[in-house]
C-alpha cells in the first residue's frame, strides 16, 4: 500500500515537471494556440514617443476581432476588426487624443478610423491564432532558459524563456501555458497615422528580424507583465495570449458581422445596414460670426445704427452680440441662436446725438461704436476672450478643435497669461506654442483637467513646462502648425464689414481698404470709430 502512494505521488511529480528544453515549451504553447478556434489576448504597446496603449481583444482563426482599446490616463473604445479595416466607438478622451477636432461630431458612434489611429498594428493579421502561433514558433529556435523557477503572484511555476531581445513566460503545469509573451515590436509594421508617411515596406512578422540574436546566457531579460508599462525600447509590444474555444469565436463573429457586415457574410441575414462612417470623411462643424453695421455719420437730433450677425461657419451656434456707442448708448445685450449661414440683424438702436449744441456753431464729437460676438463654445465668461486678447491671443484665430474643449483651453491659457498686465504680449506666443504641443501629443484631456479643476498654484509655470512634452505622437492628430497657417490667413484679411462702414476722416484708424497686419485681431473684438455733428 505504501508503494502505491509513492508511485502516485511520483507520477504527479512528472506531470507537473516542465520540459528541460524551452524550444519545445514554446512550441507546444504555438501548437495549443494555432489549433484553437480563438485566442484572447491582453496587448500593451508603447510607442517611441512614450505613449501606452492597452487593448483586450478576441481574436478568431478567420481573422476577425472584437474587444477594446483604453489609454491609461482615461479614454476608452470599443473595437471591431478584420485584416484590414477596423471600427471603433470610442469615449470623448479616447477621440481627444487623437482627433481633437472632431470629437463631438464622432463620440460614441462606429466610426472607420484612419489608419493606425484604432490601434497601432492590424490585430487581425498579427495576432489571429494561426499567426501569433507562427511568430512564437519562430522564437522557439533561438529560445533558451536565463534562470531558475520563480513564482507568480497567484504561487504558480513559472518558467523564464528568452530568445533574442523577446522573453516568454511559461508555467510549469502539464499544459505549459504560455503567460505572457513581450519584446521589441519590428518598426516596418507599425501602422502610421493618416498624417504621416507610411513605410510600405511592411514585414508579416511581428518579431524583428533580430530576434534570432541570443542574450548573454544566465543574464535574464525585462520582463514586465502587460499590466504594467513597458520598459523594453520601443516600439515594444506584450501580449496575455489565452487559447480559447467556439463560443468565444462564436460571438466575435457575431459582434464583427454586425458592425462590419461584408466581414462575415455567412452570419448575417436580410438587408445589409450601412456601415460605419469613414473618419476621413466627418467634418468637424464651427459656428463662427462675422458682423456688419450701419454706423456713420450722424447729422440729425436722433442718431440710428444696426448690427448684422452672420453665421459664417458650418454648424449652428449660439452666443451674444454686445453692442455699444460712447458716448450715447450704454452697452445693450442680443442673445443669439443661428443655424449655419444664418443672419441676425438687430432692430434700430437709437440714442441722442451726443454732440454739443452751441448756437450760431457747429459741433462735432467723436463716437466710439463697438460691436462683438461672444461665442458660447468660448464659456459662459463674455470677459474671458477679452482678458485673452488683452495679451496678445486671439481666440478666433487659435488652431479649432472640438468646441467641447474650447472653454477649457481659454480658461488655461488664461490662467498662463493673466498675470501680465493689461497689454504685456510676451508669453501670447509661448503660451500657444505650448498647449498646442500638448494637444499633439495626446494631452487634450489632461489639459482640461488641469484647467476646471482650478486648484493649479503655478499656472505661469506651464508655459515652461508643457514645452518639454514631446509633439512625436502616433495618436493621429494632423499637425497643428497647418491648422495653425490656414487660420492666420484667413484672420488678416480685412473684415467684410469694412464695405459698409462709409469712408469717414477716422476710418484710416481701422484696417478698411489696407491689408491688414499678420497681428490684426479679428472683427469680434474690433472697435471703430465716427464722428457726430449738427450743423
Amino acid at each position: 500500500m505504501l508503494v502505491l502512494v509513492v508511485g502516485v505521488a511520483a507520477a504527479v511529480f512528472v506531470v507537473r515537471r516542465i520540459s528541460d528544453s524551452p524550444s519545445v515549451a514554446l512550441r507546444g504553447a504555438a501548437d495549443r494556440i494555432r489549433s484553437a478556434p480563438a485566442v484572447r489576448v491582453g496587448v500593451a504597446y508603447r510607442d517611441a514617443g512614450g505613449h501606452i496603449i492597452i487593448g483586450q481583444f478576441t481574436v478568431t482563426g478567420d481573422n476577425l476581432v472584437s474587444g477594446t482599446v483604453t489609454d491609461p490616463q482615461g479614454g476608452r473604445a470599443d473595437l471591431v476588426a478584420r485584416a484590414g479595416t477596423s471600427a471603433v466607438r470610442g469615449d470623448a478622451d479616447w477621440w481627444a487624443r487623437r482627433s481633437p477636432k472632431q470629437i463631438r461630431a464622432i463620440t460614441g458612434q462606429w466610426v472607420r478610423p484612419e489608419p493606425g489611429v484604432a490601434f497601432p498594428f492590424d490585430i487581425a493579421a498579427l495576432l489571429n491564432p494561426t499567426a501569433l502561433a507562427r511568430r512564437i514558433d519562430a522564437l522557439a529556435g533561438a529560445a533558451h532558459r536565463p534562470d531558475q523557477n520563480t513564482e507568480d503572484a497567484t504561487d504558480d511555476q513559472i518558467r523564464t524563456v528568452v530568445s533574442g531581445d523577446w522573453t516568454a513566460l511559461l508555467d510549469t503545469s502539464k499544459d505549459r501555458k504560455l503567460r505572457w509573451l513581450g519584446g521589441p515590436l519590428d518598426p516596418s509594421l507599425v501602422i502610421q497615422p493618416a498624417a504621416y508617411h507610411h513605410n510600405d515596406n511592411h514585414s508579416t512578422d511581428i518579431v524583428p528580424a533580430s530576434h534570432s540574436r541570443p542574450t548573454t546566457p544566465g543574464r535574464p531579460a525585462p520582463v514586465v507583465p502587460a499590466r504594467y508599462d513597458p520598459i523594453a525600447i520601443p516600439p515594444y509590444v506584450a501580449i496575455t495570449p489565452e487559447p480559447t474555444g467556439s463560443d468565444a469565436a462564436s460571438t466575435t463573429q457575431t459582434a464583427v458581422a454586425k458592425i462590419l457586415p461584408e466581414a462575415s457574410p455567412g452570419t448575417a441575414s436580410g438587408p445589409q445596414p450601412p456601415g460605419p462612417v469613414a473618419q476621413r470623411t466627418v467634418k468637424p462643424g464651427y459656428a463662427t460670426f462675422d458682423l456688419e453695421w450701419t454706423a456713420q455719420d450722424c447729422n440729425t437730433p436722433t442718431c440710428t445704427w444696426t448690427v448684422t450677425v452672420t453665421n459664417t461657419g458650418t454648424a449652428p451656434g449660439t452666443g451674444v452680440l454686445y453692442a455699444s456707442a460712447t458716448p450715447g448708448m450704454p452697452l445693450l445685450t442680443f442673445p443669439i441662436t443661428l443655424p449655419a449661414s444664418g443672419t441676425f440683424v438687430t432692430p434700430p438702436m437709437t440714442f441722442p446725438n451726443p454732440a454739443p449744441v452751441i448756437k450760431g456753431k457747429n459741433t462735432q464729437i467723436t463716437v466710439s461704436y463697438s460691436a462683438w460676438v461672444h461665442n458660447s463654445s468660448f464659456g459662459p465668461d463674455p470677459a474671458l476672450p477679452q482678458r485673452l486678447d488683452d495679451r496678445g491671443i486671439n481666440p478666433n484665430t487659435l488652431t479649432p478643435i472640438d468646441p467641447g474643449y474650447e472653454t477649457s483651453r481659454l480658461n488655461l491659457l488664461d490662467q498662463m497669461i493673466g498675470h501680465l498686465p493689461k497689454g504685456d504680449t510676451s508669453l501670447a506666443t509661448p503660451a500657444i506654442n505650448a498647449v498646442d504641443t500638448a494637444i499633439q501629443a495626446g494631452m487634450l484631456p489632461e489639459l482640461k483637467a488641469i484647467a476646471d479643476s482650478g486648484r493649479l498654484e503655478n499656472p505661469a509655470d506651464l508655459v515652461k513646462k508643457l514645452k518639454l512634452v514631446s509633439s512625436n505622437t502616433t495618436r493621429g492628430a494632423p499637425p497643428l502648425r497647418t491648422a495653425r497657417s490656414d487660420f492666420a490667413a484667413r484672420s488678416s484679411r480685412p473684415p467684410r464689414s469694412c464695405a459698409k462702414i462709409p469712408r469717414l476722416a477716422y476710418c484710416s484708424m481701422a484696417p478698411c481698404g489696407m491689408r491688414a497686419p499678420a497681428n490684426w485681431r479679428a472683427p469680434t473684438f474690433s472697435t471703430w470709430k465716427t464722428r457726430s455733428r449738427i450743423n
